[in-house]
């Protein structure tokens, strides 16, 4: 019976096995571990928070939770987060960090301790176009 030299077949190799159950796994444990991120930054309501909560969004200062309140006020709540970009100074970039930190049915309506020691920082990068931050 003759031998052959050729090599197993990848899937087949012992190596290979192993090697592809490491990089499954270690793909696996970064997903899970951004996923546990996400959930550990708490989310604010956005028709319910006050002033500071509403605050604790990056590109969201004074002016625009003032201005998010009075618009809350008017129309009965935020039915879905693209209303957000009817409010004068909120656009495309400040509405995808206000989806990142905010929520329209769940979430803190008023600041807290830990909230304060430990802002996010701005997800998107560059300024919405034609508006400052934080007012």
């Amino acid at each position: 019976m003759k031998q052959s030299n050729t090599p197993p077949a990848c899937g087949r190799h012992p190596f290979f096995r192993f090697a592809s159950a490491a990089v499954a796994g270690l793909m696996f444990a970064t997903l899970a571990g951004v996923a546990a991120a996400q959930e550990m930054t708490p989310k604010v309501n956005l028709n319910t928070a006050n002033a500071d909560a509403l605050q604790y969004i990056p590109g969201i200062g004074p002016g625009k939770s003032a201005d998010i309140i009075r618009f809350r006020q008017e129309t009965g709540g935020f039915k879905a987060m693209e209303d957000l970009l009817a409010i004068p100074g909120i656009g495309e970039k400040t509405l995808i960090d206000i989806a990142k930190f905010g929520s329209l049915d769940s979430g803190v309506s008023e600041l807290t301790e830990e909230m304060a020691a430990n802002p996010p920082t701005r997800a998107s990068s560059g300024e919405d176009s034609g508006t400052a931050t934080g007012g």
